[in-house]
This record gives structure tokens, C-alpha cells and sequence, in this order.
């Protein structure tokens, strides 16, 4: 071989080497064989996972005016969506002998915060007005946006805060001198979904 080509060949195997170097450096992919590159960082195709679904419940009596913290941990990954609904039936009017309280409508608030800094908000409302007991829900949702597996931002611990404000007292169709009402009764219910993989294709 002449002296000028190995000193070619060379040389290209030289700038070959800088390349391959700065490209790993730089993030990139370094192909062999086939050329395929390697599926990390690739998008999740949630159509091969099993979207599933599950519910918790928890229920107190609220004072008027008060704030209640409920942790709850999800301990499964991939979570899609969590769906919280506070529901209360506010007391039934009272019957006397001679009169009748009214129960006027009790509020409640709900807050959700999530294990990485999610967040939602259900501001006050008031139930309906019914002589049996009116009834009331507000509901707050936090939507996640899973683009890996495992999902990890929604696993883990979870605060709903319950806020029961204003419980109006009873009063009478006529007069002035009713009967304090305290609070309330809840139902806090909470559904999340999550994937998990499906085990074969044929699932």
C-alpha cells in the first residue's frame, strides 16, 4: 500500500472515532448491525395496556366552619386520572306540635393536592332546599398526562381536604327562634384509573 493511502485510511478511521464520540456525547443514538436504534425515550402505546379503575370511600361528620385533612395513598403506577365527589344530605325539617323548623342549606368545599404538586378545587356550595333533607356535590377531577412506564406522579400520598363552611340553623315559618345546626354528616368518594399492561396481545 502507498505511504499517502495509509495515512488516509487513517485519518478516516480517526474522524470516524470524533464523530461516534460526539454523538454520544451530544445524546445521541449509535446504530450497529442492523441500524435500528434502541426504543428508549419512544411514546407509550397505552392501546397495549388495560385501562382499570378503582374506588375509595371515606365517611365523618364535618363542624361548621372546619377543615378536614383525609391522606389517602395510591400505590399503583400509571395513573391516568383522579375523580374526587363530596356529597352530603343536610337534616330533614322538624316537625313540632305546633310548628315546624325549616333546615336551611349547609356549604361545603372540597381541595385535592396531588404527590407531585397536582392540585384542584371544588369551591363552597349549598345543598337544595327539601323539607325530608336536601342534598349536595361538588366534585373536583385532576387529569394526569402518563408518558412513561412506570408513571410515578401520581402514586403516592394524596390530601383531600374537606371544608364545610356555613351550616344555616333551622327556623320557623313564623318567628324568630330557631335551633343551632353544628354541621354536617359527608361522603367523600374517590375513583381513579391507571394502565397496566396487558399481559399478551390477545388480552
Amino acid at each position: 500500500m502507498h505511504k499517502y493511502d495509509k495515512i488516509m485510511g487513517g485519518a478516516g478511521i480517526g474522524i470516524f472515532l470524533v464523530c461516534v464520540i460526539m454523538t454520544v456525547a451530544l445524546g445521541g443514538t449509535v446504530t450497529a448491525g442492523d441500524g435500528t436504534p434502541d426504543d428508549k425515550g419512544d411514546e407509550i402505546d397505552w392501546t397495549k395496556y388495560e385501562l382499570k379503575s378503582n374506588q375509595i370511600t371515606k365517611s365523618d361528620y364535618a363542624n361548621e366552619n372546619t377543615d378536614y385533612d383525609i391522606e389517602i395513598t395510591i400505590p399503583e403506577e400509571n395513573i391516568k386520572s383522579v375523580t374526587a365527589t363530596l356529597n352530603w344530605k343536610d337534616e330533614p325539617d322538624e316537625r313540632r306540635i305546633i310548628r315546624t323548623l325549616q333546615n336551611r342549606p349547609d356549604s361545603f368545599g372540597l381541595d385535592v393536592a396531588g404527590p407531585s404538586n397536582q392540585s384542584a378545587s371544588a369551591s363552597p356550595a349549598t345543598n337544595t332546599r327539601d323539607a325530608n333533607g336536601g342534598t349536595g356535590s361538588v366534585t373536583c377531577v385532576v387529569d394526569l398526562d402518563p408518558d412513561t412506564d412506570p408513571y410515578l406522579n401520581g402514586t403516592g400520598k394524596w390530601v383531600f381536604t374537606v371544608k364545610c363552611g356555613n351550616c344555616d340553623d333551622k327556623f320557623p315559618r313564623i318567628g324568630i327562634i330557631g335551633e343551632n345546626d353544628p354541621g354536617n354528616d359527608w361522603d367523600l368518594v374517590i375513583d381513579y384509573e391507571y394502565y397496566v399492561k396487558k399481559t399478551s396481545e390477545g388480552e
